[in-house]
């Protein structure tokens, strides 16, 4: 072929945005991303080992931000590499309802537009509105993902709040309430006084701010605070038993003493719970407004009184401060307490935490509310299981299934330090509170039923509304978000009725379909997201899994870091350093936004991004491109006579590339072996799950090795002609071909654009091309 006869593209440099426009309208065509299509078409066996991942579902109405571009590279490399490999390979996509954060936009809106509220609309106008929102905004983020060329079997595509999730949560809920591992409590819980709801404590995110500290004399002991609006009901003082500067105070003893609305009396509490290194040693409690407070009462029978209520509003408790709002009544407390003589000092430059709603910014007020919570520690008997060290009539506990999973190597943890962190958080997990005060979500199954005599009234939990009689009033709270979530493996693979195919996941005696995506795919191979979701999202799915089908969700949590700017600053809109990564793909291309993102970060491990490292990957995408017009162009002699055999074809659909010793002189099977090694040496990097060393392998093969050395090396080989230049020609298409297979998870378009204009190929697309070191020639 003489350069006349190479496709005219590329007679100019690689051209990204139209190349990738054409490549996503071949895969979405070929339909090779549903495994069914695969088996079908005869390119995977219908008994090949199965490969899943299930996609962390994106906000329904957010947009792709840098950590949703590491999380899809990384998991459509590991998808592409083992589609290749000849796996039924399932990539399953959905999104999330993000409750808080959705209806809270629908309300801004509504107020903004209509100067409305939601209690003006009604809940089921609020939900029409929400719903409609949804819709809307869906396709935004499903086009985005597809602009970053994942290969997701979209035919299976799955949203939280779909008919088919509803009823998976419905019946998990059911089965957990059954089990009494759900109940109805009034304990100590995260509230939003913004957003008027609860939030679960992953959602609690810790904001540093400075404010004063005040030491204040109670009795005889001084006591330090940033809230003394809080201390209208501490009468009880606490110390540790082992503290040696009050060992003349007993548990239990009384005191007589001044405070904010003059005398009380106040009794010690000896506790294990107080840290002695910190100021005094010696705290006065507030347990309706503190879990540690809430604990340290609920261990000695203490009285809990409520100070503040649900608007951050002082209630009688206070006295002349009723009814002010704790911002205003502060510095008034205060300065009730220095007339007092009760003032010691105060620190104006104290730096500490504050906890605020992660979803909505509000700054959380803990309360003591009656609401539905997740029992962690409490034991129930394992009715299926397929741990062989816990076997089915176990008893156990959520926690200690939990810490089983990973302690049992049935889940393995990547990278292995974050198992430490994992268990930690296990050990201190609290019982879960899962219901919310939002409209939008799944609302909790249980209805109430008042009787006239005013005795207790009826309650009915279930996964349809109770049929007989009359007067039921569903419950108004919606579940946590991380509850459906939490099911996320099961509910999207068909579990607890039919697969997205129709087909009945279970036989009538109560075993699993093996011919379902429940039976076929569950366990899934992985679960990939970001380090800081670990407890939010990877726990809960391990929890739910394991008591719903004694089993865990996935085999392997793979943990990506942050994306950071290149100062190794967190991105914000207030810094002004959000690298947008569909920006990124409108300047440089998908590939190089993916490789960006993969090539020198290891699992686990923050990376810092800036333009200038992924402007330098759309040169290595242009480079390929060079390398197979050089190649293209030389892959016959003048004559044309010296193209490849029929044996050699045969031999590259047996092999999964264009290598065959018959064709080759000696020096030319060594080159070729050299990027077969490379080829395996990537494959184990990839099987390891040390994704940037696989990049790096097979980046610096084809730059420095295949572009530098060998094609420079040919030129005098190919211009001199003869069987030296035949055998060369053959060698360089065989490494093209090798190079391309090996770099298409990691640069599917542009590998994909030159396989499209490569003679004689394998199979249609490369994306379901043979991987190289698949077998030996």
């Amino acid at each position: 072929m003489k350069s006349g006869n190479v496709p005219e593209e590329f007679l100019k440099p690689y051209d990204a945005a139209s190349e990738e426009s054409h490549i996503s309208a071949l895969w979405e065509k070929a339909g090779y991303a549903d495994p069914d299509t695969c088996v079908q078409e005869g390119i995977t066996s219908a008994n090949a080992e199965a490969y899943s991942i299930v996609l962390p579902p994106p906000n329904v109405t957010g947009t792709l931000h840098m950590g949703h571009a590491a999380m899809l590279a990384i998991e459509d490399i590991l998808i592409r590499y083992n589609r290749m490999r000849g796996k039924r390979t399932l990539w399953l996509p959905g999104t999330d309802s993000a409750a808080i954060a959705t209806q809270s936009k629908v309300e801004a809106d509504l107020y903004k537009k209509e100067k409305k509220t939601r209690h003006d609309v009604g809940r089921e106008e609020l939900l029409r509105r929400i719903d409609a929102f949804t819709k809307e905004s869906k396709g935004i983020i499903t086009d985005q993902v597809r602009r970053m060329g994942s290969s997701l079997d979209w035919s299976r595509y799955a949203y939280t709040m779909d008919d088919a999730r509803y009823h998976a949560v419905m019946t998990a809920f059911v089965r957990m309430y059954e089990a009494g591992l759900i109940y109805r409590g009034d304990r100590i819980v995260n509230w939003d006084p913004k957003l008027q709801t609860t939030v679960s404590d992953d959602e609690v995110e810790y904001i540093e701010q400075t404010d004063p500290f005040y030491f204040f004399q109670y009795g005889p002991f001084v006591i330090g605070t940033v809230r003394p609006e809080t201390k209208f009901g501490d009468k009880y003082v606490v110390m540790h038993p082992a503290d040696e500067r009050y060992k003349d105070f007993t548990h239990g003893q009384r005191l007589e003493l001044e405070w904010i609305n003059g005398r009380i009396s106040a009794t010690v509490i000896k506790d294990e719970a107080v840290d002695m290194s910190v100021g005094s040693g010696v705290m006065t409690i507030t347990p309706a407004h503190s879990a540690i407070d809430f604990e340290i009462a609920q261990r000695h029978g203490l009285d809990v009184e409520q100070i503040i209520d649900e608007r951050g509003v002082l209630l009688p408790i206070a006295g002349e401060f009723a009814g002010q709002h704790i911002k205003k009544a502060r510095p008034l407390i205060v300065e009730k307490l220095r007339e007092k003589g009760l003032l010691v000092k105060v620190d104006d430059a104290y730096a500490h935490s504050v906890a605020t709603n992660s979803r909505g910014g509000g700054i959380i007020e803990p309360q003591i509310k009656r609401q539905w919570f997740v029992a962690v520690n409490k034991e129930f008997t394992l009715e299926h299981s397929q741990f062989p060290d816990l076997p089915a009539g176990s008893k156990t506990t959520l926690k200690l299934l939990m810490r089983h999973a990973v302690e049992s190597g049935a889940i393995k943890i990547v990278p292995e330090r974050f198992e430490k962190i994992y268990y930690h958080w296990v050990d201190n997990l609290r019982d879960w509170c899962i219901s919310r005060q939002i409209w939008f979500g799944h609302r909790i199954p249980v209805w109430y039923r008042e009787k006239d005599s005013g005795e207790d009234g009826d309650i009915y939990v279930g996964t349809e509304p109770p049929t007989e009689g009359e007067g039921w009033q569903q419950d108004p709270d919606t579940l946590d978000t991380w509850f459906s979530s939490g099911l996320w493996t099961l509910s999207t693979l068909g579990w607890p009725n039919e697969d997205a195919r129709g087909k009945p996941v279970f036989n009538p005696d109560g075993s699993v379909n093996p011919d379902s995506d429940l039976g076929t795919y569950h366990p899934t191979s992985i679960l990939e997201t970001g380090y800081d979701i670990l407890f939010f999202w990877v726990a809960r799915m391990i929890l739910m899994t394991g008591f719903l089908r004694g089993d865990v969700p996935f085999k392997h949590v793979y943990l990506h870091g942050l994306v950071r700017d290149d100062k190794g600053r967190k991105m914000s809109k207030s810094l002004g350093n959000i690298i947008d990564p569909l920006d990124m793909v409108g300047k440089y291309g998908a590939d190089a936004t993916r490789l960006s993102l993969v090539v020198g970060v290891q699992p686990g491990n923050d990376l810092k991004l800036s333009e200038d490292r992924v402007r330098g990957y759309k040169h290595f995408a242009n480079k390929l491109w060079n390398i197979a017009r050089f190649v293209l162009e030389n892959s016959t002699g003048q004559s044309g006579t010296d193209a490849p055999t029929p044996a050699m074809q045969s031999s590259v659909g047996s092999g999964g590339d264009r290598e065959t010793g018959a064709l080759l002189l000696e020096g030319d099977e060594a080159l070729v072996a050299e990027a077969r090694t490379m080829a395996e040496r990537v494959s184990a990097h990839i099987e390891a799950f040390r994704l940037d060393l696989a990049a790096d392998t097979v980046y610096h093969f084809v730059w420095d090795r295949f572009a530098a050395e060998i094609l420079e090396e040919s030129k005098p080989v190919l211009k001199a002609g003869g069987e030296a230049a035949a055998s060369r020609r053959r060698a360089l298409l065989s490494i093209l071909d090798i190079s391309l297979r090996t770099l298409h998870p990691f640069m599917p378009f542009v590998t994909e654009a030159i396989w499209q204009r490569m003679p004689d190929r394998e199979r249609p697309v490369l994306m379901v091309a043979q991987w190289p070191a698949n077998h030996t020639v």
